[in-house]
């Protein structure tokens, strides 16, 4: 009974078996290469994360920079923009001046040529004599005008024929200057009266116009809807027929330039 009552001694812990351990261990060590890896994958992600936040602070700075400038720009556009609607205003106010001082040019120069009428179509030979074109243009005129006004040599500054142009089969035209403006403007309102379109009806009779006005009237005989530009001499302006289709012929009277036409253009549409 005695050993029976007696402690018995703790067993010793056991031990993994060798292969086991070493398995252990490796596991261990591949653990610990493992969160490593991790802590510095951890470190390099906080660092990106702190550069991308001090990358984020210079993009609000220049933002906000960008922001000043755009303001300064819409500031400066809107100043421009002020300046540019002056000078349009100022340019339209010279632009129309311009335009009127160029009709004054025109009309005064017009006026310079308020004797002078251009003949066309009036036969022409080779060694034409003066003697025999004034004879011819003479005769002309006063049958044209019914022998109303009766002119003579002593009527005109000067009859002469003007150079070839070698570009058309035509004759030469004639340049004819009235002593007397008011006999010129009386042939033509004769012209208009005794109706003699059957004599001569090759040769033709035209103001002498300056080369503004031959400018404006072949601009305003362009227009699709003109049917003829025909410049009163008398008046200094210009006559123009308009045609629509399906209404009759409409005119505009004592048109002084081509604006003056687009302008009056305008009211009939």
């Amino acid at each position: 009974m005695g050993d029976a009552n007696k402690t018995s001694a703790p067993a010793a812990p056991q031990r993994n078996p060798p292969r086991l351990e070493k398995q252990l261990q490796a596991a261990s060590k591949s653990q610990n290469e493992e969160i490593k890896e991790i802590s510095t994958v951890l470190k390099q992600f906080a660092k990106t994360l702190t550069d991308l936040a001090e990358k984020n602070e210079d993009v609000r700075n220049s933002l906000s920079e960008l922001k000043q400038n755009n303001t300064e720009v819409l500031k400066h556009l809107s100043q421009h923009t002020t300046q540019i609607a002056a000078l349009e205003t100022e340019n339209a106010k010279l632009f129309k001046q311009v335009n009127f001082l160029t009709e004054q040019v025109i009309q005064q120069d017009q006026y310079s040529r308020k004797d002078i009428v251009i003949m066309t179509g009036l036969s022409y030979e080779e060694g034409e004599s003066q003697e025999e074109l004034t004879t011819s243009v003479i005769k002309v005129l006063n049958r044209k005008t019914g022998n109303s006004l009766n002119l003579t040599n002593r009527d005109f500054i000067a009859i002469h024929r003007n150079r070839i142009n070698l570009n058309s089969n035509r004759p030469p035209t004639v340049t004819i200057k009235f002593i007397r403006f008011t006999d010129k403007d009386a042939m033509f309102t004769k012209l208009v009266f005794a109706k003699r379109k059957e004599l001569y009806p090759d040769i033709k009779l035209h103001h002498g116009l300056c080369p503004g006005l031959i400018e404006e009237r072949n601009k305003i005989s362009n227009h699709e809807n003109v049917k003829f530009c025909r410049y009163d001499g008398a008046n200094r302006f210009f006559t123009v027929c308009i045609v629509t289709p399906g209404k009759p012929d409409r005119f505009l009277n004592r048109i002084r330039s081509l604006e003056h036409f687009n302008s009056e253009m305008s009211k009939l549409e």
